[in-house]
């Protein structure tokens, strides 16, 4: 039951999280402030004892969802996705919901993030990508019983899967096999977003026509929303801006738009450590969210930036709250 109507500029911070218990605890305590709510998933697999990172939190609520492994590649993500959406929409309605892994990090504290969020109530936070082929469409469009990690430095278990996999493509295509709706066009891009209430709602309410897109898919995390969202009225709400705000003459990236800092021209993605503080640092308004290596050592505040978030130091830093 929902328990109020109003949004009143509340987020609801949605985490997926499967290792890196220290680097969580960091992010929860980063992320603790009274106008915040954050919705936890912990992969069944994940070692740690839940009532461990409830001291990370004192002015936000912190909601557990029910644990189920979530496996990369296959439509347990996606359910994943819908069970956290599930929870925050059936408890309230927020400004915004924000989808993050356990180990990703705010750039900015969260006044910030709240000012720049309240400057587009309503908007869609989502990455595109520029080009969509065949192979990205097939994602959805085929049956994918068998999805493996990739060949090099795997197991023989996933190299196997992945054989099948490719077999398999290539006897549904001869077949003509396509269960894609007519009419509908294939988006893809990043998972992680920030969404507005009505269309969290949205998607919650089409969640079983989601689940049957993409049940014995390929990473479909990466298609569903920005499918939704394409084929929607919401597409006409999607953070539009054409030109970098504090930058005029250079484009916005797509996976700006997410408001992410992900870089996957120097790894895939790239996980940024204490090396690259100074960029970390320098970061403009057009990165909120980041992936951060929790086996660096500890980031300390820099006086040269006001707005660079993390004043509590490091990964391994003890952030518990005060009783």
């Amino acid at each position: 039951m929902v328990e109020e109507r109003s949004s009143s500029g509340r987020h609801a911070y949605l985490i997926i999280a499967h290792d890196k218990p220290r680097q969580l605890e960091i992010l929860l305590s980063l992320l603790d402030d009274p106008r915040n709510d954050v919705y936890l998933h912990l992969d069944s697999r994940f070692a740690i004892e839940p009532d461990t990172l409830r001291g990370r939190v004192c002015r936000s609520s912190l909601f557990l969802v029910e644990r189920s492994p979530v496996k990369w590649g296959r439509s347990s993500q996606v359910a994943c996705e819908l069970k956290l959406l599930a929870a925050a929409t059936g408890r309230r309605a927020y400004e915004f919901y924000h989808l993050l892994s356990g180990a990703d990090l705010p750039l900015h504290p969260q006044e910030t993030v709240h000012r720049f969020f309240d400057a587009h109530r309503g908007e869609v936070f989502l990455s595109f990508a520029s080009r969509v082929g065949k192979a990205e469409r097939d994602r959805v469009a085929l049956y994918h019983p068998f999805v493996g990690r990739g060949w090099k430095r795997q197991p023989l278990s996933e190299v196997m899967k992945l054989v099948l996999d490719v077999a398999l493509e290539k006897l549904q295509s001869f077949l003509g096999v396509d269960r894609i709706p007519a009419g509908i066009e294939i988006k893809k891009g990043s998972n992680w977003f920030s969404i507005p209430d009505g269309l969290a709602r949205d998607v919650v309410s089409h969640s079983e026509e989601i689940m049957r897109m993409c049940r014995y898919s390929k990473c479909a995390d990466e298609v569903f929303l920005q499918t939704f969202v394409w084929n929607s009225k919401w597409r006409e709400e999607l953070f539009s801006l054409d030109v970098h705000p504090e930058r005029p003459m250079e484009p916005i990236e797509p996976v700006e738009k997410s408001m992410r800092l992900i870089d996957w021209e120097r790894g895939a993605p790239y996980v940024w450590t204490i090396e690259d503080y100074e960029e970390l640092s320098s970061s403009e308004m057009m990165s909120i969210w980041m992936r951060m290596s929790a086996s660096s050592t500890s980031l300390q505040r820099s006086s040269r930036s006001e707005h660079f978030l993390f004043a509590r130091a490091s990964c391994f830093a003890s952030a518990r709250c005060p009783r």
